[in-house]
């Protein structure tokens, strides 16, 4: 990959929307980095030589453009974790280049669990950084907590980045179509409302209602509602979820069988079918416990096992646990 010359002297520029830049050449993309990915000779080189090494994987899979073969090759499933390894996908210099000069789109799939450092911060500063500092205002203006609008910040930039079309283009099905997409990749996004009342204040979203929930949902949601927003694939887990939450139901508030119906749908069996994609029942494998323990999550099962064997499987989740939990989400 060859090194573009740079003008540290030019001013930053604004990346022009383009998408065919998936069709982008090795070399084009080189320049790409060194015009709009500024910084000292030796972290160049490193940048890129990290994304010449991704773009020598994503030419091993079938494809007419990076986009393609980014799919082709698997990239976006969620990655399983063994002991002592990440299991993460690449998820460094090379993919902040690649993600926010447009060449690849990850799913929020992949988002769930390898975002690289500051990649949202350069997606800002290259993608509308004048509608973001307006959306920045905006959010001040509601007086929330710097963590909250940090986030809502984050999930702004992510309605940009998967729809790919300015944010003032936005629709309301855009927008919530982005974020149910993060809630079946079992990482749920927050202060979406305050991230919504910032979009209409700077003129998106236009007819939309006060909060996106409101928009979306006439009324208080249903038990169904709540477990099928998460898509759910094994259908006898679903229909026990529904029938224990609808069961809890006449003794807890809303707002509780809303968080109930979020930590056994997505926290734990979402979960569960990304670690054993097309797992049928409850009566979970073995590794598939481990693997479980390994996300700081619960796991059942149901077998014919003898009570000493049960007491190893129980014994070795706890150990796993202990010694080798990574959150899910961290």
């Amino acid at each position: 990959m060859t090194t573009a010359v740079i003008d540290r002297a030019a001013p930053l520029q604004v990346l022009a929307a383009a998408p065919e830049r998936c069709r982008a050449s090795r070399e084009e993309i080189a320049e790409l980095v060194c015009r709009f990915l500024p910084q000292d000779a030796d972290l160049l080189r490193k940048r890129l030589a990290a994304v010449g090494s991704e773009l020598d994987r994503l030419e091993q899979f079938a494809g007419d453009d990076w986009q393609t073969r980014w799919e082709t090759s698997g990239s976006d499933v969620p990655p399983i974790r063994v002991a002592g390894k990440s299991g993460r996908r690449p998820a460094g210099r090379e993919m902040t280049a690649l993600i926010v000069l447009d060449v690849v789109r990850p799913l929020p799939s992949w988002f769930s669990r390898a975002t690289p450092g500051h990649l949202f911060v350069a997606y800002r500063r290259l993608h509308e950084p004048v509608m973001f500092d307006q959306l920045t205002t905006a959010i001040a203006a509601e007086e929330a907590t710097r963590t909250a609008g940090m986030l809502a910040l984050t999930a702004l930039t992510r309605v940009r980045l998967h729809t790919g079309i300015p944010l003032q283009d936005v629709s309301p099905a855009d927008f919530s179509a982005v974020i149910d997409s993060y809630r079946r990749s079992a990482r749920r996004l927050v202060a979406v409302e305050l991230a919504w009342r910032a979009l209409q204040a700077t003129g998106g979203l236009i007819g939309a209602g006060p909060s996106e929930r409101a928009h979306n949902h006439a009324g208080p949601a249903s038990v169904e509602h709540t477990i099928d927003r998460f898509d759910i694939q094994c259908r006898p887990v679903r229909d026990l979820l529904v029938a224990y939450v609808r069961e809890r139901e006449p003794s807890v508030d809303h707002s509780t069988m809303l968080q109930l119906s979020s930590m056994l749908a997505c926290r734990f069996w979402l979960e569960i079918e990304n670690i054993e994609p097309g797992v049928s029942d409850l009566r979970l494998k073995p590794e598939t416990i481990l693997l479980a323990a390994q996300k700081g999550i619960g796991a059942l099962t149901f077998a014919f096992i003898d009570p000493e064997e049960a007491v190893n499987w129980v014994t070795e989740y706890e150990r796993t646990f202990t010694e080798e939990c990574v959150p899910v989400g961290f």
